[in-house]
């Protein structure tokens, strides 16, 4: 196997287990001020636990056409299987207002499986200068199990 295959068979092993779970929101989270990949986690991390979040993938990246790291994730929301993003009392919209008050620009859709996010997102793991992780607190709903086990 080559080294591209490689890396394309980990981009499709992410994005087949990223289809699996049920998202509720698809965000691109940019930071205002400059930051390393190291500290983006770290503010990410943050992020999460004041956001009432079940389970999030995201993958924090420096942009080439502007030089600024941001984040793209895939998230769902305690609560929140069918959300309606113009109400701010709901998860959603309260984390989206968290991040602009914190950390910069947020963009917050609706999670659309047929849109491609999961695909957009899991094409970052192979990238040169990236980080990615799973969040998933200790009160979350199990996850579905990754297509690729061999159990």
């Amino acid at each position: 196997m080559t080294r591209n295959q490689g890396f394309q068979k980990w981009i499709d092993g992410t994005k087949a287990w990223l289809e699996l779970q049920e998202w509720d929101t698809f965000a691109t989270l940019t930071y205002r001020n400059s930051l390393s990949v190291p500290s983006a986690r770290r503010a990410m991390e943050r992020f999460l636990q004041l956001a009432d979040v079940e389970l999030a993938w995201w993958v924090t990246e420096r942009g080439d056409k502007f030089g600024r790291v941001h984040n793209h994730a895939l998230i769902r929301h305690h609560g929140t299987g069918l959300l309606l993003f113009d109400d701010p009392t709901l998860p959603a919209d309260r984390a989206e207002a968290q991040w602009r008050a914190r950390y910069g620009i947020a963009r917050y859709d609706r999670y659309d499986p047929d849109r491609g996010a999961a695909g957009y997102c899991a094409s970052y793991v192979t990238k040169k200068v990236c980080d990615y992780d799973l969040w998933l607190p200790s009160t979350s709903s199990p996850i579905k199990p990754s297509p690729l086990r061999n159990d």
